[in-house]
């Protein structure tokens, strides 16, 4: 067992990258000490907060006691199981902040390494000290992990076709399933990046057996996140039916008057009279807050049986006022992609609420400054960060480039793009907000593309400069030192500068 362990193609791959974990690992000590215990904003406490029910309901059912838990969660369950094992382990949730940074930087370098062909230390150095990066990485956000672990599968499946032992096929599945559970556990809309995940596993150059196999890992994972909630016995809410009834709302507003009459108690069959008239009243295009804060709360939005109804009086607005509804539908997706108005900058605090203190946080002027500074970077570039359709553009321009040039990557870069395409698709279908923090895996994943396959395109015109200017220096030097030697000056003249102008 030990030499098969030693031998192990995985292990070998842990020492070969060794220099890039001992990185990652410090600069997410560093982050996690300024801003301990994290950046955490109203989801953050709600997810810590039912870390501790989750531990509970763990205990109760090694105990027996399944059916006396009652517990319930809007929001997706995962990221408090995690960080339910690291508290558990270590009796600090900041242990969670370590880890999840520590991962992100890890694959955001992995990911270049595999990316890049020229300067990758440059680029290294670039991302790692990106605020975009590195003042994400102790962000509690679902995002954070979910786009670490599609970078991880994404990986994982580039080395599956390679001959390997037993052992190792045993490790790279359950490594698979592992991603693939945290990324649909983190986040639920991710389930739009199955096809393509599925179309590039089956056009992968392997045989049938493996490509059942990572298929398999795929849709495994994807089923073990409600089988996990089922096994504890904790109710998972309905998240998407805020965002069908603020499609519903919204369509209604854009009626006329004589056509909103008829709909003007659409909704009251499920929360009551004048429900629809007061939601109408107070629902606006920029959250679905304002809709919540009506009859229509989050209490009750994911009573049993309502998710059914909501779907069919979606569903049937959708066949019966087609017009109306694709008008909302187009104002919903020209807000997503940033058209109509830049994405909404919220969520990302020094301390929300006022009430970080009971989590005993580094209250200090450089925590001030590292939670100040990711603001500033993203209005400074907000062209990009905060205008998807924008992003996406200039992604498939420079793709488009390197596909036409033949280029070797081209079909890594065309996965991660549409990875990211697919990812944000799913706020086209359903969506609560249009914020920067549900496009960042998107944003993220087009940044470093976007990076790379500049570089490789300005390469040959740095290179040339670089010579250039070689030569140049060299010459000069070589002139001073040999002003009394024309034999030594034309001999340097001949070996050297001819030879970097002939390579520039």
């Amino acid at each position: 067992m030990k030499s098969n362990l030693k031998k192990s193609y995985y292990i070998q791959k842990l020492k070969e990258n060794m220099n890039i974990i001992i990185i990652s690992f410090l600069m997410a000590l560093f982050c996690t000490f300024i801003t301990y215990p994290g950046v955490w904003y109203s989801d953050s406490y709600t997810r810590v907060s039912f870390a501790d029910t989750i531990l509970d309901c763990m205990r109760k059912f090694f105990m027996g006691q399944r059916n006396s838990i009652v517990a319930s969660s809007w929001l997706t369950v995962i990221p408090s199981f995690y960080m339910a094992i690291c508290k558990f382990l270590t009796g600090n949730i900041a242990t969670y902040t370590f880890l999840q940074a520590t991962l992100f930087f890890l694959a955001t370098f992995l990911l270049i390494k595999r990316l890049a062909k020229h300067y990758k230390k440059i680029q290294y150095v670039f991302w790692g000290l990106n605020p975009l990066i590195f003042c994400v990485s102790i962000y509690y956000e679902a995002s954070v992990l979910c786009v670490a672990s599609i970078i991880f599968y994404v990986l994982l499946l580039d080395k599956i076709n390679i001959k390997k032992q037993k052992l190792d096929n045993v490790i790279e599945f359950i490594l698979l399933v592992f991603f693939s559970f945290t990324i649909f556990g983190y986040r639920a809309n991710a389930f739009t990046i199955i096809p393509v995940l599925v179309f590039y596993v089956l056009k992968m150059k392997m045989n049938k057996t493996k490509k059942i196999a990572s298929i398999a890992s795929l849709i495994l994972g994807f089923i073990l996140v409600p089988i996990f909630s089922w096994i504890l016995n904790i109710t998972t809410l309905s998240s998407v039916s805020a965002g069908f009834v603020w499609e519903v709302v919204s369509t209604i507003q854009e009626m006329d008057e004589t056509t909103q009459k008829e709909y003007i108690e659409y909704l009251d069959d499920v929360w009551g009279e004048s429900a629809t008239k007061i939601a109408i009243e107070k629902s606006s295009y920029q959250s679905v807050v304002p809709l919540l804060n009506t009859k229509i709360t989050f209490s009750n939005i994911s009573n049993k049986g309502n998710f059914q109804i909501i779907l069919s009086k979606y569903l049937n607005l959708i066949f019966k006022e087609t017009k109306f509804f694709l008008i909302a539908k187009q104002k919903f997706i020209g807000y997503n992609l940033g058209i109509i108005q830049p994405l909404r900058y919220v969520e990302y605090d020094y301390d929300r609420y006022n009430i970080m203190e009971k989590y005993n946080f580094n209250d200090g002027k450089r925590r001030h400054q590292f939670v100040d500074l990711y603001e500033k970077v993203v209005k400074a570039f907000s062209l990009i960060t905060l205008r998807p359709w924008v992003t996406f553009l200039l992604s498939l321009i420079l793709i488009l480039i390197k596909w036409f040039k033949n280029d070797e990557n081209r079909k890594k870069y065309l996965l991660i793009f549409m990875l990211s395409l697919f990812y944000y698709g799913s706020y086209l279908i359903n969506t609560q907000s249009f914020e920067i923090r549900y496009f960042y895996p998107s944003l993220y994943l087009c940044m470093i593309i976007d990076l790379s396959i500049v570089i490789d395109l300005i390469y040959p015109l740095l290179q040339n400069g670089i010579y250039r200017l070689k030569a140049k220096i060299i010459k000069t030097k070589v002139i001073k030192k040999c002003n009394h030697s024309n034999s030594l000056k034309n001999d340097f003249v001949h070996k050297h500068y001819k030879k970097y102008n002939r390579k520039a």
